[in-house]
């Protein structure tokens, strides 16, 4: 009897736990060649996130996004200009033209002069792909539009369509069968879409602002597709489109908005109705510099902590703080590589390894990675640049939710950590670099015994070496670093051992 139970509960729960259908990242981009797209998979089938080379026809940018099965086999993609096959890459039957009208005349065929990129040029968080619930093989792809009013840098996205892919039909090829529906015609913002689970486990909730309103929509999509449709004031106008990212709590309880304009947004949610309440603002303007117009957000699998990527700062807020804002951790800082372009802080995501991973603001071969983000502080273990790719990528990291969240009595895991296996943590040496501001010199000082040389480096804003130092803690615990030929400004610092990063910040030099 006590194994036929086992065999029930198996059966029952097993399909909070198999939807695998973020288990397979597309990407990669070549904006100087777009005929020869230098594409990429990132497979987590296997334990750990396998990245290989894919080239494909199609080129990825920021309105990408792809599915899987239940089992983790890549189904479909798009590039925002077509719905391709993941096992061939050849446009579905009915795939072409997706989000139709100018935008994609002049920018969806390579071939078009100075503007033919071969991808659709709308912002993060503008596609998603979702299960049909109580279907096999049906995925509803939500993607949004963008509209040139009176000049190409005179943009608005008025449309949320659906788009349907059957992948019954052709012989289990698939097929297109519905295309370009139009589900709501408003003035919305470009991205910041994203969905939740229903209280029930197994429909959804879609949740996107209109633009520069205190408003949000909320559609609930079941197996009958979408049943309805709510309008919410939120507290707070989304402006700046595509300068954010939005996401929930692995549970669904709360929602989380960051924008490096109007901070970092937190929500409670009501997985049954569909309603945002108990508005928190944070403001993290201190952490957003001049030059940036993005700030990225996902949450730790614990559903306890908040990380916002702000282009040059990667902060971690608690959620079980009594004051959320006072709670404020810096656990990374821009070091300045460049591979080949600056690898600053992007759009963030969840992964089916429980570590998150975070783009790069520029066209660069890599990805940053947080450990343990379940962790508080530097015992997340962020490492710049921890994944690397094996073709640049900027803005094809694709948005996923999470695909296996249960009803409310049983949520689930978000994640498997047995999949991302992680080595023992090691405590690393603890510098401090002073006086910060600095006119003349800085001293650099080991805190804790350290057996290897250390490299110091210093750069500006712009990624550019100034400064290198090496020494050794063995010999002496302090470093001085002549800055006196140094231009007034605000500076990076990072120091390392061999190609490890240890520890980084910023300091400021001035003049007197």
């Amino acid at each position: 009897m006590r194994y036929l139970l086992i065999i029930v509960l198996l059966i029952v729960f097993r399909p909070l736990y198999a939807q695998k259908h973020d288990y397979v990242w597309t990407g990669g981009e070549n904006l100087n060649n777009p005929a020869i797209t230098g594409g990429f998979l990132i497979d987590f089938k296997d334990h750990y996130p396998d990245v290989t080379s894919h080239p494909r026809t199609y080129n990825l940018f920021q309105s990408s996004a792809g599915i899987s099965d239940t089992s983790g086999t890549l189904m479909v993609y798009t590039n925002g200009c077509v719905i391709a096959s993941g096992a061939s890459d050849s446009v579905l039957e009915n795939g072409d033209n997706i989000n139709p009208g100018q935008v994609h005349n002049l920018y969806c065929d390579p071939n078009t002069p100075n503007t033919g990129f071969g991808y659709y040029p709308n912002v993060t968080q503008s596609s998603m792909f979702l299960p049909l619930p109580d279907s096999n093989g049906i995925y509803y792809l939500f993607h949004k539009n963008a509209k040139i009013l009176n000049n190409p840098f005179d943009v608005i996205t008025d449309n949320l369509y659906y788009t349907v892919v059957d992948m019954n039909q052709n012989n289990n090829e698939g097929k297109v069968v519905l295309k370009n529906i139009p589900l709501m015609h408003d003035t919305l913002a470009a991205g910041l879409m994203t969905a939740v689970k229903h209280a029930n486990g197994k429909d959804w909730w879609i949740v996107t602002p209109r633009n520069t309103e205190n408003q949000i929509y909320c559609f609930l999509f079941t197996h009958n597709g979408i049943v309805d449709t709510t309008l919410q004031f939120i507290g707070f106008n989304l402006d700046q489109d595509g300068s954010g990212q939005i996401t929930f709590t692995p549970d669904g309880s709360k929602m989380i908005t960051s924008n490096p304009y109007t901070g970092l947004g937190i929500f409670d949610f009501d997985r049954s109705t569909g309603q945002l309440s108990n508005y928190q603002s944070i403001d993290i303007s201190p952490y957003i510099w001049q030059w940036t117009d993005f700030a990225g957000c996902a949450v730790s699998p614990n559903n306890r902590f908040v990380y916002v990527s702000s282009t040059l700062d990667l902060l971690q807020y608690d959620l079980n703080a009594p004051d959320i804002a006072a709670s404020r951790v810096t656990v990374g800082v821009y070091d300045g590589g460049q591979n080949p372009l600056a690898t600053t802080f992007g759009q963030c995501q969840l992964a089916p390894d429980c570590k998150i991973y975070i783009q790069t603001g520029q066209q660069a071969e890599n990805l940053h990675v947080i450990h343990r983000p379940n962790e508080k502080g530097a015992a997340c273990d962020f490492e710049q640049r921890g994944l690397v790719l094996t073709n640049a990528n900027r803005g094809s990291l694709p948005y996923f939710p999470n695909y296996r969240l249960g009803p409310i009595d049983n949520p689930g895991e978000p994640c498997n950590t047995v999949t991302g296996a992680q080595a023992p943590f090691s405590p690393l040496p603890d510098f401090s670099v002073f006086p910060n501001p600095a006119s003349d010199h800085i001293r650099v000082i080991v805190n804790q015994s350290f057996a290897e040389t250390i490299t110091f480096r210093l750069f500006d804003t712009a990624g550019i070496l100034v400064r290198e130092s090496n020494f050794n803690p063995l010999s002496t615990s302090a470093l001085s670093v002549d800055i006196a030929d140094i231009a007034p400004g605000i500076y990076i610092w990072h120091a390392a051992s061999g190609t490890k990063m240890i520890q980084s910040g910023k300091i400021v030099i001035l003049k007197k």
